[in-house]
């Protein structure tokens, strides 16, 4: 039977052309799960690569499925608004960044990625391969490149299937490491692509009281984690625990994402304090320490009914879109034009908001890439052309709506967490003290779904 997410497209003409046996495994479990991991796979192998301060070549053979899939499904979603096949390259690259030399990967997209999407029927080329005539809506399209050239291709599959069976059981929760080896698809392999996974920040792993847990770096995810954690955190007798309670609910307030600079105005510790606070918040797992447009230490979580959690990969730390809606209020106003008009005038701008507000919004969302460089020499902003930008934007508004019904326009959090942070010393936050709060959480978890 034909999927229901399939049957939109029937009468597309590309899709016309699938066998219907081809069309009916596209809503396989295991398809749509590698294709979740995927996106934390591919964020992992990107980030480290635009790290600076990684030296080291991750082996070709590790996750070459990875950046493989990324690449094809970057090309065919991009094909829906650019033709031109040197112009969509361009931004592939820009998506998928590796240490690889740049005619290494024209060769690589030449010879593979575009050949792989003209063989499967996804994308149709002009006779000189400079143009795309046609394409596959990416609903169908990219459910179809996985299957035909990885879970189809049983050599490169085996080859990378730990890789997607760790990351899709440590998702969401985290598992004892032990389980991970007991169900690993590829057993003869799975320390050596456990450690790659390591290698990459895309899963950590800690011994708590002797067991030996492994998550994801991004399972924070979803209500039953952050039921858990509220349960693992409600000791009035802990002091810590109440601490970092009342952290996690302001940063609920604020979103999800709340910055180094307004923990220390809340909290009232010093910067140096703060940024071991976060980075023992980061042990733990309740949250994620990154960073703010500015560059600057920041808490991440995800936010219930939205994606910003997950890699808006075409964007660069969209996240902190979050803090931006804050720190310049206009944000929000400027957001509802771009998506309503796609244009919108700097001019027009500057005559209803104030200037430096403008100018900041300008430079920050220029920087996240929600906006095209081209155009703002001119003085116009265009919302730069990605398939999922609208969602984007639909789901910052949606957590800044949230977060509005909490926060006056002219918030102020000085010192609002400072009574419980007060009764907590630095030096109180060791690890011995953090994995017996941890500990209880996954505990919990076990308890409550049967894990």
């Amino acid at each position: 039977m034909i999927p229901d997410i399939i049957k939109p497209y029937l009468e597309h003409p590309l899709v016309r052309k699938i066998d219907e046996t081809d069309l009916v495994v596209l809503d396989n479990p295991d398809l749509n799960n590698i294709i979740r991991a995927e996106d934390q796979l591919i964020r992992s192998v990107r980030e480290f690569y635009l790290n600076k301060s990684n030296r080291s070549r991750l082996s070709p053979g590790q996750f070459s499925s990875s950046i493989m899939n990324a690449r094809g499904l970057a090309f065919s979603d991009i094909a829906h608004y650019k033709s031109n096949v040197s112009d969509i390259c361009e931004d592939v690259w820009n998506i998928t960044p590796t240490t690889a030399e740049r005619t290494s990967f024209n060769r690589t997209m030449k010879s593979s990625i575009i050949r792989r999407l003209e063989e499967c029927g996804i994308i149709e080329f002009d006779s000189e391969k400079q143009n795309v005539v046609n394409y596959m809506p990416y609903a169908v399209g990219s459910k179809l490149y996985v299957q035909k050239n990885l879970m189809e291709n049983v050599t490169l599959f085996q080859e990378q299937a730990n890789h997607y069976g760790i990351i899709g059981m440590v998702q969401d929760f985290p598992e004892l490491t032990s389980k991970l080896e007991e169900s690993a698809l590829n057993p003869s392999k799975f320390q050596r692509d456990r450690q790659a996974l390591t290698e990459i920040d895309a899963i950590r792993s800690q011994v708590i009281r002797g067991r030996n847990f492994t998550f994801s770096r991004s399972f924070l995810a979803g209500k039953k984690a952050e039921t858990s954690w509220l349960q693992a955190l409600e000791d009035e007798a802990d002091n810590i625990r109440v601490a970092v309670k009342a952290l996690m609910d302001l940063q609920g307030q604020y979103g999800g994402f709340i910055s180094h600079e307004e923990i220390v105005k809340a909290t009232g510790w010093n910067s140096r304090q703060v940024t071991r606070l976060m980075r023992h918040v980061d042990y733990l797992g309740i949250s994620q320490a990154t960073h703010t447009l500015e560059m600057k230490d920041a808490l991440s979580r995800a936010t219930s009914g939205t994606l910003l959690n997950m890699n808006y990969h075409e964007l660069d730390n969209a996240q902190a879109i979050l803090v931006l809606t804050r720190e310049v209020p206009e944000t929000v106003a400027i957001l509802n034009m771009l998506q309503k008009n796609k244009e919108i005038s700097e001019e027009d701008l500057m005559d209803e908001f104030d200037n430096i507000g403008v100018q900041i919004a300008r430079n920050s969302l220029k920087k996240i890439g929600l906006i095209t460089k081209d155009g703002l020499s001119e003085g116009n902003w265009r919302l730069a052309p990605f398939r999922g930008n609208d969602r984007f934007i639909n789901d910052v508004l949606a957590v800044t709506a949230k977060s509005w019904h909490v926060l006056e326009p002219d918030y102020d959090i000085t010192n609002c967490l400072a009574e419980p942070f007060k009764k907590v010393s630095e030096s109180e936050f060791q690890i011995k003290n953090l994995e017996q709060m941890k500990l209880d959480f996954y505990e919990d978890i076990d308890d409550k779904y049967n894990r």
